[in-house]
């Protein structure tokens, strides 16, 4: 399993598990408005390999509603992850020292979908120190900047690659009418 797909499914593991009372599709797709389908089909695919737990309970419109807990098997898996992750992150953490902020220990923990959901918020209410927080927003900032750049220069490429193409189509179209 790659990296990335392990550490999706530790985000979700860990989001499941921080919900004592179950979660829902529903709720599951608030996180980063991911598509339902997929859900579904990830929720589903856990359940048949045992890592959860799904129980069956009628919502205010009679309609099922399914809630699902993370199984003995599926915490297993997690700390299985968590242990594959663990020696990724800490041989990043000693090859680039300069930052040697991360815990890698409290990340593989607490780590969920919803620290995706809004990260400025999730960084304004952390307990760093004013310093740190404004030194992320700012890296944050000028990220986005970079990116609206490249959007914004990309646009303009596109627009001039699509002004030339239709100007000549229309002097082929004149050619041939000639």
């Amino acid at each position: 399993m790659e990296i990335f797909s392990k550490l999706r499914l530790l985000l979700l593991f860990n989001t499941i598990e921080q919900n004592s009372n179950g979660i829902t599709f529903y709720e599951l797709k608030q996180y980063n408005h991911i598509p339902h389908s997929r859900i579904y089909r990830e929720m589903n695919r856990l359940c048949e390999h045992g890592y959860l737990r799904r129980e069956e309970t009628q919502n205010e419109l009679g309609r099922p509603k399914y809630l699902f807990f993370l199984s003995k098997k599926g915490l297993q898996e997690k700390e299985r992850i968590s242990a594959d992750l663990q020696k990724i992150l800490v041989f990043l953490k000693e090859k680039f020292p300069e930052d040697g902020n991360l815990d890698v220990e409290s990340f593989l923990c607490n780590a969920s979908l919803s620290m995706w959901q809004d990260p400025i918020q999730n960084i304004l209410k952390s307990d760093k120190s004013y310093q740190k927080k404004k030194a992320i927003l700012e890296r944050m900032y000028e990220d986005v900047e970079n990116r609206l750049t490249m959007i914004s220069n990309a646009l303009a490429q596109l627009e001039t690659s699509h002004s030339s193409s239709s100007q000549n189509l229309t002097k082929n179209n004149k050619k041939r009418n000639e």
